[in-house]
């Protein structure tokens, strides 16, 4: 939408903008919460628990050597050593306790261990008697309410650290991020626009590109996206999501080239990257390399045991009709998310799109998917909720929530899937095969296990 990549971002030139100083300001939250809205993943700590029975199970069949760390978790623990020892030695000073912080905030990113939320609120809480009225404690607390998809809880948080410095962009982008999850996507629009005349930095630029992605505007997003790599940041993983998101949008935009040239550049910034990885399988199995796509799937998996990692290895094997593996890790994938929901995460939506994809426990997907909607009505939630009433033989009310997911004229294939099968179970053939065709159009290969069923029937109507 030519509108919109003109009034959600002016600054077109990144030249002079800031970096992001790893210890000076805050970790940027909108990272946090990115998997979960934008491509149904969630970012979960797997406790000690599930990574005893996943290796019981991956040991069975797993032939992959094991990898060498994630480069930059090892180094943000050498960050985090450095800070832990200046907040032993300095408790008073409150930059120490903000800069441990955030540099927990990136350890959860890298790591997805959820379970350091608790110790980041307590470094809060310390930081609190020490200068209980800076705004840097809502920012924080924002930022755990944002990873924890507590989204009305970040938004006025995010609202109180704005109002007592109203010179700090950040806390725009916290309020931006909590407003686009809320499905508040006219205020985001304006908040988002605010932050990026402020600053035109990486920050900025990556919920810009965001913000035009949910409005269709493909190749605004892919520039925006660019622009936020061009203006850089301190951190070599933040520049690696932003190659990987560049890639997803080509790889969703039936690119796969150009797709493969981000993804690449992902793992050359940050060796082992698990989220270009994961998405470096999905091309080798659209490519029909069913051993490579394996390498890379069970790769992610050893090096960050998440429950999106486990699904896309799940899916493979059913892909490939081995079924049993599949179903061990399906099983993973849903002990993990009840371990994150121990650790205060919110996952109704998330849990609720995987059990629906994979026809377990129909009925909780439905409860789940509504009690989401009702906390965030954004357009992923409607997406999820319509495709749950659809697995529950619930055509009308799927069509409803179905149609309000494509709103924004976001061109997402697994809302135009989604979308197909709805009108084909309606009755509407010519419905149902424009947004198949649609979905297949946009990126062939979408989906591991929907991208053939939509092909299938696309081809029986």
């Amino acid at each position: 939408m030519a509108t919109l990549r003109n009034n959600l971002c002016r600054h077109e030139s990144v030249q002079g903008a800031p970096s992001v100083e790893p210890l000076a300001v805050s970790i940027d939250p909108f990272y946090f919460m990115m998997q979960s809205s934008k491509r149904k993943t969630i970012t979960l700590f797997i406790g000690a628990v599930i990574v005893i029975v996943s290796t019981i199970v991956i040991a069975r069949y797993s032939k992959i050597p094991s990898p060498k760390p994630f480069t930059a978790t090892s180094v943000m623990d050498r960050t985090i050593a450095t800070l832990e020892e200046q907040f032993q030695k300095t408790p008073e000073k409150f930059a120490v306790s903000v800069a441990l912080a955030n540099a927990y905030m990136q350890k959860i990113r890298e790591t997805a261990d959820s379970s350091l939320y608790q110790k980041i609120e307590q470094i809060i809480e310390h930081a609190t008697r020490i200068d209980p009225e800076n705004p840097e404690l809502p920012s924080l607390k924002a930022q755990v309410a944002l990873g924890r998809h507590q989204f009305n809880m970040a938004l006025t948080l995010g609202q109180e650290a704005l109002k007592r410095n109203p010179n700090n962009p950040l806390y725009y982008g916290i309020i931006g991020d909590a407003e686009i999850e809320l499905g508040h996507y006219e205020q985001a629009v304006a908040t988002l626009q605010t932050m990026i005349d402020r600053k035109p930095d990486y920050s900025s630029f990556s919920r810009i590109a965001y913000a035009r992605e949910l409005y269709g505007d493909v190749e605004g997003a892919i520039e925006a996206m660019q622009s936020a790599v061009q203006a850089g940041s301190a951190y070599p993983e933040h520049l690696a999501w932003g190659y990987t998101e560049i890639g997803k949008l080509y790889w969703n935009s039936n690119r796969p080239t150009q797709a493969l040239a981000e993804f690449e550049k992902a793992v050359a910034t940050v060796p082992n990257y698990t989220p270009a990885l994961r998405w470096l399988g999905h091309m080798a199995l659209s490519n029909g390399n069913t051993s490579q796509a394996q390498e890379y799937f069970q790769k992610a998996v050893d090096l960050l045991p998440i429950d999106t990692h486990y699904a896309d290895l799940a899916d493979f094997y059913s892909a490939t009709e081995q079924n049993a593996k599949a179903s061990q890790l399906w099983t993973i994938v849903k002990l993990t998310d009840e371990n994150s929901e121990k650790n205060g995460v919110v996952i109704d939506l998330e849990l609720a799109s995987f059990l629906a994809d994979h026809d377990l426990d129909l009925p909780e997907a439905l409860k789940r998917a509504e009690r989401g909607y009702n906390n965030r009505s954004s357009v992923f939630a409607a997406d999820t909720v319509g495709w749950a009433y659809y697995k529950n033989n619930q055509y009308d009310q799927a069509k409803h929530y179905s149609d309000e997911s494509l709103r924004l004229g976001t061109q997402d294939p697994i809302k135009f899937f989604h979308a197909g099968m709805i009108a084909k179970a309606r009755g509407q053939k010519a419905m149902a095969k424009k947004y198949l065709a649609k979905a297949l159009q946009l990126n062939p290969h979408f989906s591991i296990l929907s991208a053939p069923v939509a092909q299938e029937t696309l081809k029986n109507l």
